[in-house]
């Protein structure tokens, strides 16, 4: 396969031409011309034109020549091509034409052959092919060069790039690292580090036939030799950017400068032993990591890929660290104390209870792990006035009350570098102890780390984790018909149960009369009267004091109101409860319902009514208020019942509905029904449902410690409060005396509630009621029906 080009020879044969006619015809005497026709070259047997072929591959050609013959050729290898496809104009001649150009011919090369195996070296670093265009020129017997050289235009592909291996020297064995993972020497300790490399790029080559072109011992793998530098300090800070960093490097006399070359060299040896302070291989080597790069170049010219280049040890082992998970300290057996243990801040004698990882311990308690450490025995100690420093850092998960997690976590407390308890021996294990507060709802992760004397931290921390908080329980729901009425049930009544049978406060259902007086043990008192307001559209029915602008859309009864006290008992659980009565319960969730306001449309008491909302202090109307004394929740339901009912009995009350001008004035019987059965809406069957909560907010009524704070440092930065503080004051954090808190968290979001760690969690405790209106000797309730004559 050639390119032709005729435009030259065209020219000369015009110009002869030309020439005659211009001189005529006259005698003279012939001269012997002597016309030589320039050869032809054709390249075949390589791979096709634009098309690509391994890197090493056999190429053939041949020439001929009408009027002699080939004597040989001159080749030439240029990359990519520079041939515009919109222009006949082989552009090509301008990089290599002999014919055209003698000068071109510094770039090629001469042979009598008509075929060779070619090595089509890519030699462009890490890429694994390349473009290339091969010139093929054919010279004849009397030196004319083939005027239109054959040209192949094709890509030198490679099956990839060389790759290396890493090696530690210890003794007389040699240990393989994996692939991109760093290795590690003891401090003060000799390290040798070797490499091998293999290259994919040697197939086709016969054994013979490598070891030709493999200058490289061993000879049969590819390469040819490895550059290697130093990284960082220790490498000199050199900056590949501005200058040659590769090892090892010849001297140019004609430059007077060095450049760096593919040798022989395959492993370095650091001594690490202090004996120069600027050469690399005998300083002592600093704590940390030393990273070291290592190329090849294989016979196809591709070098190893950037990121298969670096190789890192570390200097220095991890210090070792060990969390004693319910056990005592074995390498210092004068101490009997089992760790972890807690002690509760509710309790004067400071009781230690201990615990392992995993375990579920009470709030409102103060931790203490005791954590083992030692530096690594195979690294040389260089001071001995350090023993080993230990640090610590708390991370906790709160299991938030309103879903989802919020992840905190302290700082590491400050660097102890003087052990209480010092190693027995050398090489063997200091220990010491860390304290701090833990706070509800929570998951604690307790992390400790050895830190040697070169200020290297143990990589894996010894870790602990727990969880922290108990629910509350509902011990009793109590109805009372008075507002002086008193509790029957003593602070020390056991928790409610359900499953099991439940106690004394839920063993029946509390019944109560409504009287025109309400002087009776079982009457409700009575209160006040005021207005029941009924939606002439939705029969939407509240309790209101206020009837302004309510007249249009409401029916309006006049009421009188009754008092129903709902005394809300519960507690903390008894292993992180609080001494202050006020403190005994510290929100809840309720709901009162009745039998005929299946919607809960009439609100009661001084909280929310609502069981999937929490009440978490007292009312400012008085309605719901935490007795200081007991801790008892005290919350007055006010019962509604017609005025006109309790006073004249049914039939009164009935027609005067039936007659009332604003309902229909005596023509709309049923309608008086409707309202006559409404207005009766909290007669009948009753249930207060409650789950109680262990915690409350900061801006509540009364003021109670609601805020987890966390130190920075782990541990408390003082000892004891001062009087009248405690550990979960919502202004601690603010407060001069008590400084270095990092954070807190509102307790609101770290409640507990009742049963949550049992079954059925979400079933709330039940206290049942029955209400019923006493006229005349009859009882009235939501279900007695009109007495339509």
């Amino acid at each position: 396969m050639r390119n032709r080009r005729n435009t030259a020879w065209g020219l000369l044969l015009g110009a002869g031409t030309a020439a005659l006619l211009l001189t005529g015809c006259r005698a003279f005497t012939p001269e012997a011309v002597i016309v030589n026709k320039p050869p032809e070259t054709y390249i075949i047997g390589a791979p096709m034109e634009e098309g690509g072929g391994y890197y090493h591959f056999h190429v053939y050609w041949y020439g001929s020549d009408v009027d002699g013959t080939v004597e040989r050729f001159v080749w030439a290898l240029t990359d990519t091509s520079v041939q515009d496809e919109d222009t006949t104009d082989d552009e090509e001649d301008a990089r290599f034409n002999p014919a055209l150009d003698a000068s071109t011919l510094a770039i090629g090369r001469w042979t009598t052959k008509t075929d060779s195996i070619f090595d089509f070296r890519i030699d462009q670093g890490t890429r694994p092919s390349a473009d290339f265009t091969l010139h093929m020129v054919a010279q004849d017997d009397l030196g004319a060069f083939d005027r239109t050289p054959a040209r192949l235009h094709f890509f030198s592909n490679t099956l990839g790039n060389p790759t290396i291996r890493f090696f530690r020297i210890a003794g007389g064995d040699t240990i393989a690292i994996e692939p991109g993972k760093a290795d590690t020497v003891g401090f003060g300790m000799p390290y040798t580090v070797a490499w091998a490399g293999e290259s994919p790029n040697i197939r086709g080559y016969a054994p013979d036939a490598l070891a030709r072109v493999d200058t490289v011992y061993p000879f049969d793998d590819g390469l040819f030799g490895y550059k290697w530098q130093i990284l960082g300090e220790l490498g000199g800070n050199c900056v590949p950017t501005l200058e040659d960093c590769w090892r090892p490097r010849r001297f140019n006399e004609a430059t007077g400068d060095s450049f760096s070359y593919f040798g022989d060299m395959t492993s370095l040896t650091f001594r690490n032993d202090g004996s120069s302070t600027t050469n690399p291989f005998r300083k002592l080597l600093p704590s940390g990591t030393v990273s070291l790069l290592v190329n090849s170049i294989d016979v196809a010219g591709v070098e190893v890929a950037e990121f298969q280049r670096e190789f890192n040890f570390l200097v220095n082992f991890d210090p070792e660290t060990i969390i004693l998970d319910g056990e005592t300290d074995w390498a210092h057996p004068e101490d009997d104390q089992v760790y972890p243990y807690y002690f509760r801040l509710n309790d004067p004698t400071k009781t230690r209870v201990p615990f392992r990882s995993g375990d579920r311990i009470p709030d409102r308690t103060y931790v203490v792990v005791k954590a083992l450490a030692r530096d690594d025995p195979d690294d040389q100690r260089q001071r001995d006035d350090f023993a080993i420093g230990l640090v610590g850092y708390v991370e906790g998960v709160r299991h938030s009350l309103s879903g989802g997690v919020f992840r905190f976590a302290t700082e590491s407390s400050a660097l102890d570098t003087v052990p209480a308890w010092p190693a027995t021996e050398p090489g063997g294990w200091h220990a010491d102890t860390l304290g701090f507060l833990t706070g509800p709802r929570t998951t604690f992760t307790f992390n400790m780390q050895a830190v040697d004397e070169h200020g290297r931290r143990d990589g894996s921390p010894a870790r602990l984790n727990f969880d922290v908080g108990y629910p509350p329980c509902v011990q009793c729901v109590e109805l009372l018909p008075k507002t002086a009425s008193v509790s029957a049930f003593p602070a020390s009544l056991e928790c409610h149960e359900p499953d099991d049978g439940g106690n004394a406060c839920f063993a029946d259902t509390a019944s109560y009369l409504i009287t025109t007086a309400g002087a009776g043990a079982d009457e409700l008192q009575r209160l006040r009267t005021s207005f029941m307001a009924i939606n002439k559209g939705t029969g939407f029915t509240q309790v209101v004091d206020d009837t302004t602008g309510l007249g249009r859309t409401n029916y309006i009864v006049g009421v009188t109101l009754y008092n129903l006290t709902v005394l809300l008992h519960g507690r903390d659980d008894e292993r992180e409860a609080w001494s202050q009565p006020v403190r005994r319960a510290m929100a809840w969730r309720y709901q009162v319902d009745y039998e005929c306001d299946p919607f809960n449309q009439i609100k009661d008491g001084g909280g929310n009514d609502d069981i999937e909302r929490y009440t978490w202090a007292e009312s400012a109307d008085d309605q719901l208020r935490i007795d200081a004394s007991t801790g008892l929740w005290r919350m007055r339901v006010e019962v509604a019942v017609p005025t006109t009912l309790i006073n004249g009995g049914p039939v009164a009350y009935w027609f005067g509905l039936l007659f009332d001008p604003s309902i229909g004035g005596g023509t709309n019987e049923a309608l008086a029904d409707e309202i006559f059965v409404q207005s009766l809406r909290q007669l009948g069957e009753g249930s207060v449902r409650v789950v109680a909560v262990d915690q409350s907010q900061c801006a509540g009524t009364p003021a109670r410690p609601n805020r987890y704070n966390y130190f920075r440092a782990v541990r408390p930065s003082i000892m004891n409060l001062p009087a009248g503080r405690t550990w979960r004051d919502c202004d601690l954090p603010t407060a001069p005396q008590v400084p270095g808190i990092k954070s807190g968290l509102d307790l609101g979001e770290g409640a507990m509630e009742s049963r949550q760690h049992k079954p059925r969690a979400e079933q709330p405790a039940v206290k049942h009621f029955r209400l019923q209106a006493s006229i005349g000797g009859q009882l009235i309730d939501c279900n007695t029906p009109p007495p339509r004559p």
